[in-house]
């Protein structure tokens, strides 16, 4: 994904998703689109560092600590945030997103994983972002000029 600071809110602009990928592709990809900073989910530090070798600008995304992920999901509701007609992926598991179901049907405080990937990676990025959003912008490389009708 992409994000973007836009009007007081985020647009979200689906670049690359599919499974399977080499992390050389995934560079490649990423430096043809922009020299903005990367968020990455911090579980593989080897393919953080791999991928940042090739010449990416990108770090592991906050610790994950007690309740950082329903954390992180406050966060990321509390924000005006909209998708491009492109991102159809996103469009598909913001549709398909759901909380875990216990046995008796008593819905938990715990996302399924299903269909979590791209909103993980919605969610890693702003709340990687979060605190003192407004001096980052500049130094993260958050365009404040794109037009989400191009």
């Amino acid at each position: 994904m992409a994000i973007y600071y836009y009007n007081g809110g985020y647009i979200v602009d689906e670049i690359f998703y599919r499974k399977g990928v080499l992390n050389k592709e995934i560079a490649d990809t990423l430096l043809a689109v922009d020299e903005a900073l990367v968020i990455a989910d911090s579980a593989n530090p080897q393919n953080i560092e791999e991928i940042k070798l090739y010449g990416v600008n990108i770090i592991g995304a906050n610790k994950k600590g007690k309740d950082s992920v329903l954390n992180g999901i406050n966060y990321v509701q509390e924000q005006k945030i909209s998708v491009t007609k492109r991102s159809i992926n996103v469009i598909k598991e913001y549709r398909n997103y759901l909380w875990k179901v216990d046995k008796n049907g008593n819905v938990l405080n715990e996302p399924e994983h299903e269909f979590s990937h791209s909103m993980d990676a919605i969610r890693y990025a702003l709340v990687g972002i979060m605190p003192n959003i407004k001096s980052q912008q500049q130094r993260i490389g958050i365009k404040r000029d794109f037009d989400p009708y191009d």
